[in-house]
């Protein structure tokens, strides 16, 4: 599997496709021109092992860990923001104030409720915020999956095509002996 660096691996693919244009140019005019001069047989076999390993090969995320560390961070706002939700719903007269161990009377159950409420302003702020990065990370990990299957496609096409100008010039081998 070739790691790609930028432009110079799709210029290279292009120069190559050229460069069995010409080839298959050259067999068709009777004039076969072999670079490599290894046996056809095994050339073919290595370009179908490449390109059974590039089909097989899967798109592995680089961003599987940070979504997964944004989902976590997510999960625990939610969940602060339900507990501090439920606690302020829970207060009632008669009974201390879970943060602040004042006794909650009927007189002041309102200022308690909204002294714990405090927070959550702040909590779905990082909330929406946090979902702001993972939409983003998402976006960018689907744009990385889609690279990932244009640069497969686009090798499997070049092996073809290499594979192809072998199976000519084999056939071209074939039929251009001399007796």
């Amino acid at each position: 599997m070739a790691i790609r660096d930028g432009d110079r691996d799709v210029e290279q693919a292009k120069a190559r496709v050229i460069e069995l244009e010409l080839c298959i140019n050259e067999l068709k005019q009777g004039n076969p021109v072999l670079q490599d001069p290894r046996d056809l047989n095994t050339q073919i076999h290595e370009k179908e092992q490449v390109m059974a390993q590039r089909q097989a090969a899967v798109y592995g995320s680089q961003y599987t860990q940070v979504m997964a560390g944004l989902e976590a961070e997510l999960k625990q706002l939610y969940a602060a923001y339900d507990k501090t939700t439920k606690l302020a719903n829970g207060v009632k007269p008669g009974v201390k104030c879970p943060s602040c161990m004042r006794a909650v009377t009927a007189d002041n159950i309102d200022a308690v409720r909204s002294e714990i409420r405090a927070g959550l302003p702040e909590i779905a702020a990082n909330g929406k915020e946090l979902k702001a990065r993972l939409a983003e990370i998402r976006e960018m990990d689907e744009k990385a999956k889609q690279v990932f299957s244009q640069f497969q496609s686009d090798d499997t096409a070049i092996l073809n095509c290499s594979r192809f100008y072998n199976a000519l010039v084999r056939t071209a081998k074939t039929t251009t002996r001399t007796p």
